[in-house]
């Protein structure tokens, strides 16, 4: 069913309180052998009551996350290691044993990671940290049903200068995609090309409501996941560093950059109204006419 996003005025101190991240417990794994995990373990659970767990039985252990020298992403002035993540060893498979990227037919095994949002939760952003690589496919569904997201990690390759790349999965509607057509790669969506295979350290970004169940998974390989950020608003400002490499904004800008990101956002707001074709004026979301 399709959910349209809106979002309503909340007080800073509920803005607070529903922004925070939350590390995976990789206690009972480790980095030399799979150890078998079965479905519905319980990975964390975040202090507004976020779920996270294992989607099927599989087989997991700890796999080192940086690429590129970047071990530290910082959340609003936070800083988080992702040093090391929770990774499974099979790939995601449908119920036909196919790939649900290409199929759009919902995991029924391999490695997914579920996150229960509880109905106590206002709707807001989930993002799940980890290292992703740009020749996979990456999906997320939301009650069995697939949505859209947004995708962002570093592109840097050896020898090229250090890069953010942003890709978007986009359906009907401007807040919540849906996915109507087979998901491409990630490097044939932000560009790079579909045989390109550099890891980067990021994030995946969906909006989110409460008393609803989401499956994020890569396919063709495994999702190596840290933890999970849950924002009211989705507005943050996120970096990823690490020694002798430089620091790189995945989301939000400096004052000076954001001067221009803010006048993007108010042309897309910009409705052009016509009337049998002929343009008879523009409108802002206020309903106020503009030049």
């Amino acid at each position: 069913m399709k959910k349209i996003f809106t979002l309503i005025a909340v007080a800073a101190t509920t803005l607070a309180a529903n922004a925070q991240y939350t590390e995976f417990d990789t206690s009972a794994l480790n980095a030399d052998a799979t150890t078998d995990v079965a479905a519905g373990t319980v990975m964390a659970t975040s202090s507004n009551g976020i779920v996270a767990k294992t989607g099927f039985d599989d087989a997991c252990k700890i796999v080192g996350v940086s690429a590129s020298g970047y071990t530290t992403i910082n959340i609003n002035g936070t800083d988080y290691s992702v040093s090391g993540g929770y990774q499974g060893n099979n790939n995601a498979k449908d119920a036909g044993g196919g790939n649900p990227a290409s199929t759009l037919l919902p995991a029924a095994s391999g490695s997914v990671l579920v996150l229960d949002v509880p109905t106590s939760v206002a709707e807001g952003y989930i993002y799940v940290v980890g290292k992703f690589s740009q020749n996979k496919q990456y999906v997320v569904t939301e009650d069995g049903g697939f949505i859209g997201y947004t995708i962002v990690c570093d592109g840097t390759a050896a020898g090229q200068a250090a890069t953010a790349l942003t890709a978007e999965v986009k359906g009907d509607d401007a807040d919540q995609y849906f996915v109507t057509t087979p998901i491409d790669k990630l490097g044939a969506i932000n560009g790079a090309g579909d045989g390109a295979a550099n890891n980067g350290v990021g994030f995946i970004k969906f909006a989110a409501y409460g008393g609803s169940s989401y499956n994020v998974h890569a396919t063709g390989s495994k999702l190596t996941q840290c933890g999970f950020y849950f924002s009211a608003t989705g507005d943050e400002t996120i970096t990823i560093s690490g020694t002798d490499v430089p620091e790189i904004t995945l989301q939000g800008t400096s004052a000076v950059a954001g001067v221009a990101e803010a006048k993007a956002e108010v042309a897309k707001a910009v409705k052009v109204i016509t009337a049998k074709g002929v343009q008879i004026g523009k409108f802002n979301v206020a309903g106020q006419q503009v030049k």
